[in-house]
């Protein structure tokens, strides 16, 4: 098992190594943007990247604003199930 274990940690630990810090700065710097103009920020996941794009909206919304004057206004697309069931049932699966 600690084998096991040591090597999750050392796949992760390059996947972290692997990612643009440049590119991340960017992406934090769009979302306070849109915070500061009091846009919507919009997030959405296909079977447990939705638990994923929830989680995030919750951290956004309550943890990234805290203490703050603005606050992010963050929603979810996959936590309305009858709006997404409703597109699809119109339209069909695959567009939505």
């Amino acid at each position: 098992m600690e084998a096991f274990v040591e090597n999750y940690i050392a796949q992760n630990l390059t996947l972290l190594k692997a990612l643009d810090a440049g590119a991340i700065a960017r992406i934090i710097s769009e979302f306070g943007k849109a915070r500061d103009m009091h846009k919507r920020i919009y997030a959405i996941g296909n079977g447990g990247s939705a638990s994923t794009a929830s989680h995030f909206v919750n951290d956004m919304g309550k943890g990234a604003s805290i203490g703050r004057e603005t606050r992010f206004k963050t929603i979810p697309l996959t936590d309305n199930v009858e709006w997404m069931t409703a597109l699809s049932n119109d339209l069909c699966y695959e567009d939505v």
